[in-house]
């Protein structure tokens, strides 16, 4: 007897050898209790195999999906960033709204433009909360900028988050330029047997002590313009140095020191000394430099003013055009 087609819609092809098994045996006359037994309990082993791959199928397509997610958020972070980065002034951030609160224990600076700006951007057609922050380390000299991008797939809520520093650049800086500067060789510049143009060489450096060379650059080096003169040095050039140079004062009186500086790859970071003791940390990012000033009320006759590369290594730190000048 024959078997109604039926019984095998939504099998597919992995019945094949069932039904043909089947039809077989009952063209020879078999068709008894044990073969539909036997073709009923191997379509219920096809079948939960289907269901199975097509649990397998589908959980693996959700990881996929939930994977792009995780790039496309990490992409996003990483462009936002990078637009914090290049806005001008926005490290100089302040409360104007009167609504500051904290991240990880640190002040969160908003202004007009809202640098703690929050925006949902849609990326293939998938929505990202986007939140940005400037926070204040306690430091004079740099901010922390954090952005947060938030996203919800078949896994649940997820986060990815983004940090970096940039140097805090006053809005004006005041160099006083009615004075002398007091340094010898404030730009660290050679009148012979420096480098030639396009290259560097460890040289002593004329009225500054420290070391007995230092790594220093010609303007222009990989790219790298002097900023004043046509030479720079990068502190770090033979590990994490120190130069200094001292100076006749009068106490009592105010004197105001300025240095370029500059990271190489990375954000790097100096101490300013003044008879030995630290004035002022400094931290700049590559790519640009930074001129940074502060002022010091001579207790002696004499004021040693010192740069000291605060991190490790050989690379890294460039400064240029020191400066130590009477404002009063």
């Amino acid at each position: 007897m024959g078997h109604s087609p039926h019984l095998w819609t939504g099998f597919g092809t992995d019945a094949d050898p069932v039904r043909d098994r089947l039809s077989r045996l009952t063209e020879e006359g078999r068709d008894d209790g044990r073969t539909i037994l036997e073709a009923v309990v191997a379509l219920s082993i096809i079948a939960a195999t289907a269901a199975a791959w097509v649990q397998m199928t589908t959980v693996a397509s959700r990881s996929k999906v939930s994977a792009d997610r995780h790039e496309d958020a990490v992409v996003l972070a990483s462009s936002e960033l990078e637009v914090m980065r290049t806005t001008l002034g926005i490290e100089t951030g302040t409360d104007g709204s009167g609504g500051a609160s904290q991240l990880d224990g640190l002040t969160i600076l908003t202004d007009g433009s809202g640098p703690t700006h929050s925006e949902t951007v849609a990326v293939d057609g998938h929505d990202f909360g986007v939140e940005r922050f400037v926070l204040d380390p306690g430091s004079d000299s740099w901010r922390q900028l954090v952005v947060v991008v938030t996203w919800t797939d078949s896994v649940g809520a997820r986060d990815v988050r983004v940090d970096t520093a940039i140097p805090l650049v006053p809005d004006a800086v005041t160099i006083s330029t009615g004075g002398t500067n007091l340094l010898t060789n404030g730009g660290f510049e050679f009148s012979s047997g420096g480098p030639s143009g396009g290259s560097y060489g460890n040289y002593a450096v004329a009225g500054w002590s420290g070391n007995p060379t230092f790594e220093v650059w010609s303007d222009g080096f990989l790219g790298v313009p002097a900023v004043e003169g046509s030479t720079f040095i990068e502190l770090n050039g033979t590990g994490p140095n120190t130069i200094s140079q001292t100076v006749s004062v009068v106490s009592g009186s105010t004197y105001q020191w300025s240095i370029d500086h500059r990271g190489r790859s990375n954000d790097d970071t100096i101490e300013v000394l003044i008879n030995g003791s630290v004035v002022d940390t400094l931290t700049s990012a590559a790519g640009a430099w930074v001129t940074y000033t502060g002022q010091y009320t001579a207790t002696s006759t004499s004021l040693t003013l010192a740069f000291r590369a605060v991190d490790s290594g050989s690379i890294g730190n460039f400064i240029d055009n020191a400066q130590l000048v009477g404002v009063g």
